[in-house]
């Protein structure tokens, strides 16, 4: 895998294939804010399987962008997590030393980068959805389009009244589900499933508050395409999210040059 994301991380740009692909579909369909929910999950954690199931549901609505980081952190208790990355481990260590927490744990739902809570826990995790929908004040536009090889992102610019405006752009390519046979460990004999399971994080522009285009060029190999992409503008980097939009691709048709 991290060859994988390295070479990704090194092309990102460029779709090495002539796609006769569906057009893709964005999220948010209409014009108001979403609340992002990054789920950091493990197949040897008893625990979630039940908020990897809570997240598919998150995933219906159409006012939450869902990611799910599958982490490492549980390994050692006889599996070996099959969609995990040290990367993925790392972006929960980044929110987790902004909240202050000692150690990491799982399941860990984090909501717009502000908070974070128990992901299998659905009545407290609805109560502060709508809680940081209500009290939240910024939500800069941000709209993702995919033109023939190319991802055109345009981010807005500051609400009024924000002085502290410096922030990243993530492009986070995912898979859009996942169904594991779990061999070992304390969820040996399930089958798991995962949906927009991020690959990695990928910081391509920053922002000072004024609106910015970035064009970046698309490069897979056939097979290797994602089912989509989120893009996300949080403040300085691991902040609460500013601003976020999903776009989720059909491939149908592609052809290898």
């Amino acid at each position: 895998m991290v060859n994988q994301l390295t070479g990704f991380a090194l092309a990102l740009g460029l779709l090495s294939a002539t796609a006769a692909f569906a057009q893709g579909e964005v999220f948010p369909r209409e014009r108001g804010p979403v609340v992002v929910a990054e789920l950091f999950t493990s197949q040897s954690c008893p625990a979630c399987p039940d908020a990897d199931a809570f997240a598919a549901d998150l995933d219906n609505r159409s006012d939450i962008i869902v990611l799910s980081w599958p982490v490492d952190i549980w390994d050692y208790l006889g599996w070996e997590d099959t969609l995990a990355s040290p990367e993925n481990t790392r972006r929960q260590a980044q929110y987790n030393g902004r909240f202050g927490l000692r150690w990491p744990y799982t399941p860990e739902l984090v909501i717009d980068g502000r908070t974070h809570v128990a992901g299998n826990q659905r009545e407290e995790v609805m109560s502060l959805i709508e809680e940081i929908r209500r009290d939240s004040w910024v939500d800069v536009p941000l709209r993702i389009r995919l033109m023939e090889r190319r991802l055109v992102i345009n981010v807005g610019s500051a609400p009024d009244g924000m002085t502290d405006t410096l922030g990243t752009i993530w492009l986070i390519p995912y898979r859009d589900q996942q169904n594991i046979e779990i061999g070992n460990g304390p969820n040996r004999g399930r089958t798991l499933s995962y949906v927009n399971v991020a690959e990695a994080a990928y910081p391509i522009s920053q922002w000072a508050g004024s609106p910015v285009i970035v064009r970046h060029e698309l490069e897979f190999a056939l097979g290797d395409m994602p089912d989509g992409f989120v893009v996300l503008l949080q403040k300085h980097r691991s902040g609460p999210v500013l601003g976020a939009a999903r776009l989720q691709i059909s491939w149908a048709g592609a052809e290898a040059e």
